[in-house]
């Protein structure tokens, strides 16, 4: 279950968010829509701890800022920031320093499969 409770955001003393309270309940797909600048990428960051929060978003309880629980949680934006151009084993690389328990011989499977 995720569950957000009071949830703002601001970039300096811009407001984006603001005192967001929302329960998702396990096996619930939740959509967020909205126009561009209504905060979207913003809350999607702090719902996968890319941007810190101070206990406004649990999963099951847990903080998204704790390894233990981060590691159960990916985002990827539609803005990635990657160097020059990256190879696939550069960005495994760049994922790996989030997810440090990712399976190398999993992701050369699905490389070897895809030639």
């Amino acid at each position: 279950m995720i569950e957000i409770k009071g949830l703002s955001h601001s970039f300096d003393k811009k407001g984006v968010l603001n005192n967001i309270n929302l329960s998702v309940p396990d096996g619930t797909i939740l959509g967020v829509i909205g126009i561009n600048g209504a905060g979207k990428s913003t809350f999607l960051r702090l719902l996968s701890g890319v941007y810190e929060t101070e206990n406004t978003v649990l999963y099951d309880g847990k903080s998204p800022m704790s390894a233990e629980t981060r590691k159960d949680i990916f985002f990827l934006p539609d803005d990635p920031f990657y160097t020059g151009a990256p190879t696939p084993k550069k960005l495994f690389e760049f994922y790996r320093t989030f997810y440090p328990e990712i399976d190398i011989s999993v992701f050369d499977s699905f490389l070897s499969e895809s030639r």
